[in-house]
């Protein structure tokens, strides 16, 4: 059926050497169970891909963000992901605080690996710095989040405005 045959690997998707814990953080966190080495992946979790369009019915539906709007990646075409496995879990951390790292891989069998940038001892808790370090974040105690540089967070996120939320309005004109 297929000239070639598509990229699905038994072992295209794992979790090795982590486990979720209340992180003393925020909520709920991913610890290493085992020594993890720099530059090992140690998750790579399916993604369920989707248009944003979904976040823009709910909130004219309910009048409300869904939660799931602060889970979600950015893949390509205007799409979002949502990961299965631990991969939502981790929790954030700038600068040298984010110990590991994570990359989309858009394949036949799309998902999210997550490595580690440094060794990570057994025990300690895994943070990816979620802005790929191109900017420090905040959190407020309602989750929302901004630039850490600016001091207002009404100001958005310098240039950048990567939530599920800011895609509803092309969401609403390009996938309805």
């Amino acid at each position: 059926m297929f000239k070639e045959q598509p990229y699905r690997p038994s072992n295209a998707f794992f979790i090795k050497n982590i486990q979720p814990k209340i992180s003393e953080v925020h909520g709920v966190g991913i610890y290493a169970t085992h020594k993890i080495s720099a530059k090992e992946i140690f998750e790579v979790s399916p993604v369920l891909i989707f248009t944003p369009a979904v976040y823009n019915i709910f909130h004219e539906e309910a009048g409300t963000r869904h939660v799931h709007e602060n889970y979600v990646f950015f893949w390509e075409h205007g799409q979002c992901a949502i990961a299965w496995g631990y991969t939502s879990l981790y929790n954030h951390g700038n600068g040298d605080k984010a110990n590991a790292g994570y990359r989309l891989r858009k394949t036949d069998a799309p998902g999210i690996e997550v490595y580690a940038t440094r060794d990570i001892e057994p025990g300690e808790e895994i943070f990816l710095h979620y802005m790929h370090h191109k900017f420090d974040l905040e959190f407020s105690s309602t989750g929302e989040w901004w630039n850490a540089a600016e001091n207002d967070m009404t100001l958005g996120i310098s240039g950048f405005d990567v939530s599920a939320a800011a895609l509803m309005s092309d969401a609403k004109k390009n996938y309805r």
